[in-house]
């Protein structure tokens, strides 16, 4: 990867998943999903962290420090997830 940025407290800290049960969060996703049918992952930035849901089970929830997901999404970036792209699908998945 890249160089990495230094991150601030503030950037580090888990989010407060109780801002985020009590509060409107704005979730987005990809325009792909809309025609995927099922459900799709969704994203927000909440809590002072990031937050992702599948609308399937839309209770349970990941949440991760600005930072982590900045770790993530350069990781994704620069391709060191394309082993997890084009998966068959298996049964009984959930």
């Amino acid at each position: 990867m890249t160089d990495r940025p230094a991150y601030t407290a503030r950037e580090l800290a888990a989010p407060d998943m109780k801002t985020v049960w009590h509060n409107q969060v704005d979730w987005e996703h990809a325009q792909a999903s809309d025609a995927a049918g099922q459900g799709r992952l969704e994203i927000a930035f909440a809590g002072g962290g990031v937050v992702l849901r599948n609308t399937r089970r839309p209770a349970l929830m990941l949440a991760c420090s600005f930072a982590e997901w900045d770790i993530f999404a350069r990781a994704v970036q620069t391709g060191e997830f394309e082993q997890f792209r084009n998966l068959p699908a298996q049964s009984g998945a959930v």
